[in-house]
């Protein structure tokens, strides 16, 4: 079982890697681009600000897949086993949330390899630290559960939060799909 202090650790640290991921990334002082770099009227954002846009907007994705993947896995996990006072559920569950996670980003990059976007390794990473900052929250609140019923509701809420959180990137992918 996980001391307090440990499991507020975990839970400040999940809800730390997620705001960070939401903030914006400084990219130094505005520059006015070049007038060859523009594509439409004077207001219109120049290449360069697309694509940090779009790099911003990709992180989000992938940590958002990375959050789904490691709800599902280790939601599974913790139905997977049972009874709910045997030692190795937390470790389990971590281990599942976080290889969950972890798959998605190597499957996705696996894709982009073979012309479905542009590989890149930190995408994988970041799907994989979505999983990773989940992982020990869900293994903290797994731990709390004291009945099968409790632990079967939790498994079941990080499921269904799983499959919620997932929604933005599902639209992505049918997006890309359909282009």
């Amino acid at each position: 079982m996980m001391f307090p202090a440990a499991r507020l650790a975990l839970l400040l640290t999940a809800f730390a890697c997620a705001g960070a991921a939401a903030q914006p990334v400084y990219s130094g002082p505005p520059t006015t681009p070049d007038i060859s770099q523009r594509l439409g009227p004077p207001d219109a954002p120049s290449n360069s600000q697309r694509t940090d846009s779009a790099s911003r907007e990709a992180a989000r994705l992938h940590l958002l897949a990375g959050i789904s993947a490691g709800l599902v896995g280790g939601g599974i996990a913790a139905l997977a086993v049972r009874p709910w006072n045997r030692p190795e559920r937390s470790p389990t569950v971590m281990i599942w949330s976080t290889a969950g996670a972890t798959g998605a980003g190597v499957a996705k990059e696996i894709a982009d390899l073979f012309g479905f976007g542009r590989p890149s390794v930190s995408d994988a990473v970041i799907t994989g630290a979505g999983g990773f900052a989940v992982a020990g929250l869900l293994a903290g609140v797994t731990a709390a559960a004291r009945s099968d019923t409790a632990g079967t509701v939790i498994s079941a809420a990080a499921i269904a939060g799983g499959a919620l959180v997932s929604v933005p990137v599902v639209r992505e992918l049918v997006r890309r799909l359909r282009e």
